[in-house]
């Protein structure tokens, strides 16, 4: 190879790898013209195609922005809905659970007085409850099997109440809107949860009661029984 051909070699790769073209000692002026004509080419051929397909570019971008407008429409007017639809639920709930709070006084005047009453402690499972306090007489079941059970015969001279350890007592209220659909009128929610009941330092119990147990002495009956899986 003759010493020209060579250095037309060296000067066509340093136009593109400029690391090798400074390696190789191609000259500076001929690595800015090569460079300088491959960059023209790289931007002319865009220029041209641009110029002889804008009115194709154009229908492109149409009908891309007409296709993102049905996709905006078909995917976020149903999660519109969808919003507004639970936003209608919660105030919904919130209605309904105004009038069903019971104050952590009111409850501990009706244990005094020996009432019969059904204290439910919805401590959720994955929060491991065990050697958590409860108050006294109350029985812990999983707050999705009281919601899901939809056969619950009590008598109509028992009261119900719900409590959980949340201060907002969301999921007690939850349940207690579920029961009431099932039939279950005299049912109660703990304003404030179990944190209202100690900070007032009412009295606790370190064990829960038998949840059967606890039932057949008040004469109730679930259909089917609490400790089924099968809802």
């Amino acid at each position: 190879m003759s010493r020209s051909t060579d250095r037309q070699v060296h000067s066509w790769v340093g136009c593109h790898l400029p690391p090798l073209a400074g390696m190789s000692g191609t000259l500076r002026i001929d690595f800015l013209l090569y460079d300088a004509v491959g960059s023209g080419l790289w931007a002319g051929t865009y220029i041209t195609c641009g110029f002889f397909f804008a009115g194709e570019l154009d229908r492109v971008v149409r009908y891309i922005s007409a296709f993102a407008n049905v996709l905006i429409l078909a995917l976020g007017a149903p999660l519109l809905i969808l919003f507004i639809w639970k936003l209608f639920q919660l105030v919904r709930m919130v209605k309904l659970l105004l009038p069903l709070q019971i104050t952590p006084e009111d409850l501990k005047e009706r244990l005094d007085s020996c009432k019969p009453i059904w204290i439910i402690d919805l401590l959720r499972f994955e929060d491991d409850p065990e050697g958590t306090s409860v108050i006294p007489g109350a029985v812990r079941l999983d707050p999705l099997l009281v919601r899901r059970k939809k056969h619950i015969l009590m008598p109509k001279e028992l009261e119900l109440v719900l409590y959980c350890g949340s201060k907002n007592s969301f999921v007690s209220a939850r349940a207690a809107v579920a029961m009431r659909k099932n039939g279950i009128q005299r049912i109660r929610v703990l304003a404030g949860g179990l944190a209202a009941w100690r900070a007032l330092q009412f009295p606790l119990s370190i064990e829960s009661r038998d949840p059967e147990a606890e039932m057949a002495r008040l004469g109730i009956e679930m259909i089917p029984s609490w400790r089924s899986t099968k809802f």
